[in-house]
């Protein structure tokens, strides 16, 4: 039986979640696998991939290193070279497995005008000339992605006093152009959602 031990090799701001492990199938390390990416192509055989769970370890920085045996997405089963009995998967339900940046970027395709979330965090949000605020991190709801946006202070204090946080469907009606040169997305009809927020 392999032995797995967690380090801390993996600066955090590098990784990727990619999905969260369920429950164990069967006795040889079989496990469910809810993915978290649009991007399935990144379950490839060999890849490093790497498992984290906070209870099981005292550090919550710390993670496992897997490499991937097989990923079957209509089942949703996933399996690791490293794990080869039912108790082994066993202490990695409910983990989070993360691929690299480099990774990512490297397995996954994007279409035109599409971007990883990971490189638009920060991005201005300028409308009509004006900063609204900066992204501060995305979320999915339904089937849309949201930015949710930090307000510029100018908006957020005296004498205006808007929302500190608000959200923008990231989809036509809101989104003209996103600039990775300048770093800047500009939006129209998004100070109406701050203003009614």
């Amino acid at each position: 039986m392999a032995k797995i031990s967690p380090h801390t090799n993996q600066e955090e701001s590098n990784l990727i979640a990619i999905a969260k492990l369920g429950k164990t199938i069967g006795l040889k390390g079989h496990m469910k696998c809810y993915p978290m990416t649009d991007f399935p192509e990144i379950f490839i055989p060999d890849i490093t991939l790497f498992a984290q769970k906070n209870h099981i370890f005292q550090n919550s920085k710390e993670y496992i290193t897997l490499h991937l045996k097989e990923f079957n997405p209509i089942k949703s089963l996933i399996s690791f070279q490293e794990i080869d009995s039912l108790e082994m998967a066993k202490n990695l339900t409910n983990a989070i497995l993360y691929a690299t940046l480099q990774d990512t970027k490297k397995y996954c395709t994007l279409k035109e005008n599409e971007f990883f979330w990971f490189e638009i965090m920060g991005f201005k949000i300028i409308e009509d000339e004006e900063t609204l605020g900066y992204v501060e991190d995305i979320e999915r709801i339904g089937a849309t992605d949201y930015l949710v946006i930090c307000t510029d202070p100018k908006l957020s204090s005296a004498p205006l006093k808007l929302k500190k946080h608000f959200l923008i469907p990231y989809i036509d009606p809101y989104i003209i152009y996103t600039d990775t040169k300048t770093h800047h997305i500009y939006t129209k009809n998004a100070k109406s959602l701050l203003l009614a927020s």
